[in-house]
């Protein structure tokens, strides 16, 4: 089974949910608007990924935040503004495995065929 936790209102994460129905990869969704975000959650992907990678700068929420609280960015500040807003960690993130895949992009899409067959 395929955990991807995302926004539904989300491109990326509609799009990865369409390419998992179309390959007949069972999935289960965690929407942050409705169903938030353990922090213990986010530590767990945190320990498996580069918080720079799961931080996300593209956002209209990244723009939003004063530049205060961007300045010296390192982990544990990061997961804090991550807690605080949904918006800022990239999506969607997928479980699979024992593994974090974070983004909708045709090498995440292959890594998770291939961790599916498995």
């Amino acid at each position: 089974m395929i955990y991807m936790y995302g926004l539904k209102n989300c491109d990326s994460c509609r799009k990865a949910i369409k390419w998992l129905s179309t390959e007949s990869i069972p999935l289960m969704f965690h929407d942050f608007s409705t169903q938030g975000l353990d922090p213990k959650k986010l530590d767990g992907w945190l320990i498996k990924t580069d918080w720079n990678v799961l931080l996300n700068r593209r956002s209209m929420t990244w723009r939003k935040i004063q530049d205060l609280k961007k300045q010296d960015l390192n982990k544990a500040r990061a997961r804090d503004l991550m807690l605080a807003h949904f918006n800022l960690i990239k999506r969607p993130v997928f479980e699979i495995q024992k593994k974090v895949l974070i983004g909708a992009t045709l090498d995440i899409f292959n890594m998770i065929e291939k961790l599916n067959r498995r």
